[in-house]
């Protein structure tokens, strides 16, 4: 009797164990859900901006490089003075060499000149010229700047026809940059705030002093102002692509 109770509690113990399936380990055991894959939806790069999921904020390439980087040109800087070779007035084979100085830049919202816009501000530069060694007292001098150009959408492939020549006591210009992923409309002037020799030949020297304002969107970034060699800008070389006209000694300067 004592044997049979045994086995039938061995059996039990059994059956017991194997309806547990055997080990602890299976006990808590869930099924595993898979997620699925999150498709991003990307926003455009832009200039300043690289792309971005707006499901989740993640980011993708970008932002654009810009245009000027791949250009070989080389900023110069503000309040520093640059020696300028440029052709004389009288004779274009005949270079003078003078100084450029980039200077007094500010940022206003208006003035009693400059209307204020919402969303925009006024960056104001000046530039000064001085041509004064014997080849500008022998034969004059001439001068080449170019306004209107775009750090960010910069291209070799443009010609002058596409931006400001300076050449008026006025101009007037108009031309669009994107920023942040939005296009806006720039307003650019020029002014002569100063052209005379001063001195007597052959050591007088010719000062020249632009003024130039920009009103662009504000915190933009892009503005640039290029002093050139006027012995590039012969007939027709409106239509010659920038790289063509714009040589090494080009002085480029950045508002901003």
């Amino acid at each position: 009797m004592k044997k049979y109770l045994f086995l039938t509690l061995a059996m039990v113990l059994a059956f017991t164990l194997a309806a547990c399936g055997g080990g602890q380990g299976d006990q808590n055991s869930e099924p595993e859900i898979t997620e699925p894959e999150h498709e991003h939806a990307w926003t455009e790069a832009n200039y300043q901006e690289p792309e971005i999921c707006t499901e989740c904020g993640e980011t993708g390439d970008g932002p654009i490089p810009p245009g000027f980087l791949s250009s070989g040109f080389s900023l110069s800087s503000h309040n520093t003075q640059y020696d300028y070779k440029t052709a004389t007035y009288l004779d274009i084979n005949v270079e003078t060499i003078g100084q450029v100085t980039l200077t007094d830049v500010r940022i206003i919202e208006g003035d009693d000149k400059r209307e204020a816009k919402e969303g925009y501000e006024w960056q104001i530069a000046q530039i000064k010229i001085e041509l004064g060694d014997a080849a500008a007292n022998q034969y004059g001098t001439r001068t080449r700047e170019l306004i209107g150009l775009d750090y960010y959408d910069f291209n070799l492939d443009d010609t002058a026809n596409d931006f400001e020549e300076i050449g008026s006591d006025e101009a007037e210009e108009s031309y669009t940059v994107n920023f942040y992923g939005v296009d806006y409309e720039v307003e650019c002037y020029s002014d002569t705030l100063r052209g005379e020799w001063v001195g007597n030949s052959p050591n007088a020297v010719y000062n020249l002093e632009m003024e130039y304002s920009f009103l662009v969107p504000v915190g933009y970034d892009g503005v640039l102002i290029a002093v050139y060699n006027a012995g590039n800008f012969t007939e027709g070389a409106d239509e010659v692509p920038l790289e063509d006209l714009l040589d090494q000694d080009t002085l480029w300067f950045r508002l901003k």
